[in-house]
């Protein structure tokens, strides 16, 4: 099962078969019992799984859910909703030691706990039992390579274009830097080929990217088919730390606005969603009935149903049933 939000909330949760009505944090999404919120505020007594973090496109890396994040920690808001969500184990990441629950994804990408001193790539053709195989524990495919007792077992060569390999397309820029070296912030990108280098980026954002494939300077750059459904605009005023700047993950000057938790932000008019009226995202509208009501605060049933008005209000059915619309 899948819980079903008509917006992406920024608490954690889950899908828990244990759930039961009146259980803490069961029904979170107001439509299936077994969606739970967890890990924090009133839910802070339920740990969150892996699985709490939601990413658009499955990522490369390993990641868990880590209460201890905080803006500006490495790793942390790993899939670009949750604080907690936390990358581990893989370049850049290698200093964090990913847990034994962390979610280690099968994408063509080697993934260890700890980097080790012996090279390694990704070879398809592993099977278990081949000579250096099996290399993080984890995946088959992951291969040593060209060291010690595997210095027979040729690394391959720098491509012959000299272009990165991603088993899937990262959302991250990045291209291909004959001065990087092992351990260069960014180098290795691809988990195969040390030239290819990530940049621009969080957490890569002191490597500068050639002219084409930098993001646009001065306007906000998110990945081809991640748009956020949360309002943004360019705030020269912005600075690192401050509410809902860095949106993108590039440019600090990039802004959430207006929708929860950047409802203190106000929109400049060109983005500001409609006052008085309930907003939601293109292609995001409820299937529960709505309306503005006036009498809404915060903490009442079905008020801030659009995420951006606190008078916008669920009606009619379901936990919604006994308010009238």
């Amino acid at each position: 099962g899948r819980c079903a939000f008509s917006l992406e909330p920024t608490t954690g949760y889950y899908w828990d078969p244990s759930c039961r009505m009146g259980k803490v944090g069961c029904n979170a999404d107001g439509k299936h019992v077994e969606c739970r919120f967890c890990g924090e505020g009133s839910y802070a007594g339920i740990d969150c799984p892996p699985s709490s973090c939601h990413f658009g496109a499955k990522p490369a890396l390993p990641y868990y859910w880590d209460r201890s994040c905080a803006a500006g920690k490495l790793g942390c808001w790993a899939d670009g909703v949750h604080a907690q969500c936390r990358f581990c184990g893989g370049r850049p990441f290698t200093s964090i030691e990913c847990p034994e629950a962390a979610a280690v994804p099968d994408l063509g990408v080697c993934a260890f706990t700890k980097e080790p001193n012996t090279s390694y790539y990704w070879d398809q053709s592993c099977r278990v039992g081949v000579k250096g195989c099996f290399a993080d524990g984890r995946h088959v495919g992951c291969r040593f390579c060209g060291g010690g007792e595997y210095a027979d077992v040729p690394c391959p060569a720098a491509p012959a274009k000299q272009e990165c390999t991603f088993p899937n397309e990262p959302t991250v820029p990045y291209f291909w830097d004959p001065d990087c070296t092992a351990g260069k912030l960014g180098c290795l990108a691809d988990g195969i080929h040390v030239q290819c280098r990530f940049c621009a980026q969080r957490p890569f954002e002191s490597v500068v990217c050639p002219e084409p494939v930098a993001p646009p300077a001065r306007e906000c750059s998110f990945p081809p088919g991640a748009l956020p459904t949360v309002p943004y605009f360019w705030d020269p005023d912005c600075s690192p730390g401050k509410l809902g700047c860095l949106a993108d993950g590039i440019h600090v000057q990039c802004r959430f606005c207006a929708q929860r938790p950047f409802e203190s932000v106000v929109c400049p008019e060109p983005v500001a969603p409609p006052a008085r009226e309930c907003s939601f995202p293109p292609g995001a509208l409820p299937t529960v009935p709505y309306f503005w009501d006036e009498s809404c605060r915060m903490g009442k049933l079905g008020c801030w149903a659009d995420g951006s008005h606190a008078q916008c209000r669920f009606c009619g059915v379901g936990v919604y049933r006994n308010i009238k619309c």
